[in-house]
């Protein structure tokens, strides 16, 4: 009994194992970066993957995967009705969609040379905006950018959040027999799927967000949640002056 104590005292001072990083798509180093307060590891890096337009998930190895939007298609498509598509389920929200965006942001730093008439007028009223045409009353909606910009940052900041509410509109969640598709592949995140859904008025390509892998004693499934690719586009990069 003496001995396992020692063993679970040398187990519990024992340091984490270390994650591995896949960087598949990187961009240029931060000067100057911090934690906020609180802020877990996860967060931190997720923020400032975000800075640099990647995405951040994690691989069936367990390992730290930074990524663009997906690229890769996958094999099989999701037909219904299908062989070894179990159910499947669609939700349509339009809530978070306007039918006007519009930024405000300041310039400031290296943005103030691009200020014209009344400088100070100029650099404390920056606008851009985008409209949602599939959004048919007039609802509006005012962002205030988190660093300064010029009217071109303020203008994709506008069309940035108006896509990405477009494409949190509709999401699909699919279970399926089995952990693979045809080609032996794993169902995975970051790939793009057709779905062809004739009786909910779907076909589209959408990309798959999340997986999850399940076993029991009717046999192996995997429930697919899918969103249109403009649901993962990252923010827009910031100037490093404001990281």
């Amino acid at each position: 009994p003496r001995e396992e104590l020692r063993v679970l005292r040398d187990e519990s001072h024992a340091l984490p194992k270390p994650i591995e990083v896949d960087a598949r798509a990187s961009g240029p180093a931060f000067a100057v970066s911090s934690a906020n307060h609180g802020e877990t590891v996860w967060k931190v890096v997720e923020r400032l993957a975000r800075q640099r337009g990647i995405l951040v998930m994690d691989d069936p190895e367990g390992r730290l995967v930074l990524t663009q939007l997906a690229a890769e298609r996958a094999t099989d498509r999701l037909i219904h009705p299908a062989d070894g598509l179990l159910k499947i389920a669609t939700k349509r929200d339009s809530s978070k969609r306007f039918s006007d965006y519009k930024v405000k942001a300041q310039a400031g730093g290296r943005w103030a040379s691009f200020a014209e008439g009344d400088v100070p007028s100029a650099l404390a009223h920056v606008e851009g905006g985008f409209r949602d045409t599939g959004v048919t009353r007039y609802r509006p909606k005012t962002i205030l950018n988190e660093g300064a910009a010029n009217k071109e940052g303020a203008l994709a900041r506008a069309e940035h959040q108006a896509r990405r509410n477009i494409g949190r509109g509709l999401q699909a969640r699919a279970t399926r027999v089995g952990w693979r598709q045809r080609d032996g592949a794993l169902w995975r995140p970051n790939i793009l799927v057709r779905c062809s859904l004739p009786a909910m008025n779907l076909d589209a390509e959408l990309a798959l967000g999340e997986v999850s892998y399940r076993k029991s004693a009717s046999g192996a499934t995997c429930d697919l949640d899918l969103m249109p690719p403009e649901a993962f586009t990252p923010d827009p990069p910031r100037s490093e002056e404001h990281t």
